[in-house]
């Protein structure tokens, strides 16, 4: 059912906790192909498949590369070999543990036919954006989403997330949804669609497909996640420069509409 594509650049010893993690549990959440996608300049490669021989020698991991940097050129990777249903892009911590997955699986059982269906709020709670399109499925597991449990949190970090979703709103308009950096869960028909059009190979990536996605009339759903903030990661992050980048970056976006539709 799932392709989970994990990107990573350098970051083997936090992709191999993932790992530990997802190891035993991919055939309780139907994980049938795990994409490693390394990104940027190349490591040795001997090196990489030592580390994660003992993965790789299982016929569902398959380790890949790309010389182009950034996140989204894993995730570009991960759709353009993906051979599930569904493809989940996510991050080399896997930050939301299995909950959005939990999430999407109960969505799904409970609503088997919601991707032939619309609605402004569907009845579990859910918020949708935008309008349907038969047969194409676009989840985002949200740290904004009511029913989301986070810790440890700090105060910045969601004055930063704030401030980006009114950025959002303001450049791209209210269909944007609340948060543009969880989990995305997509379909994998849809997802080689989508991926043709985004011009970011960084962190954009993900609000760019979704933006795109709203913009050919596509509707997203947001599930709630479970989120634990690693207070033991130090923060690079200059909040003003990346407020600044992030604008420049929404501007971009909203002036490559006219082509797209051209």
């Amino acid at each position: 059912m799932f392709t989970l594509v994990l990107p990573f650049y350098n970051e083997i010893n936090k992709l191999k906790i993932t790992l530990e993690k997802i190891f035993p549990n991919l055939n309780i959440y139907n994980i049938n192909q795990v994409i490693l996608a390394h990104n940027g300049k190349k490591l040795d490669t001997k090196i990489i498949k030592n580390e994660l021989d003992i993965y790789l020698q299982d016929k569902r991991f398959l380790l890949l590369h790309t010389d182009d940097p950034g996140l989204g050129s894993g995730y570009r990777l991960g759709i353009r070999h993906a051979i599930s249903k569904y493809i989940i892009l996510s991050a080399c911590d896997f930050p939301f543990g299995f909950s959005d997955i939990e999430a999407f699986l109960d969505f799904y059982n409970k609503n088997q036919t919601f991707l032939s269906n619309k609605w402004d709020i569907h009845p579990s709670g859910h918020p949708i954006y935008g309008q349907n399109l038969p047969d194409e499925c676009f989840v985002i597991g949200s740290k904004a989403h009511p029913r989301s449990v986070i810790f440890n949190l700090p105060p910045t970090r969601k004055l930063l997330s704030l401030g980006f979703y009114w950025l959002r709103v303001i450049t791209l308009g209210k269909q944007t949804p609340k948060d543009s950096q969880g989990t995305i869960i997509i379909s994998k028909k849809l997802a080689i669609k989508l991926e043709k059009l985004v011009i970011s190979n960084n962190y954009f990536f993900s609000l760019e497909i979704i933006t795109i996605h709203l913009w050919n009339g596509g509707i997203i759903t947001e599930i709630p996640v479970r989120y634990n903030v690693n207070r033991t990661d130090k923060s690079s992050i200059n909040f003003f420069r990346e407020i600044l980048i992030m604008l420049v970056s929404l501007i971009k976006l909203r002036s490559y509409k006219k082509y797209i539709f051209q």
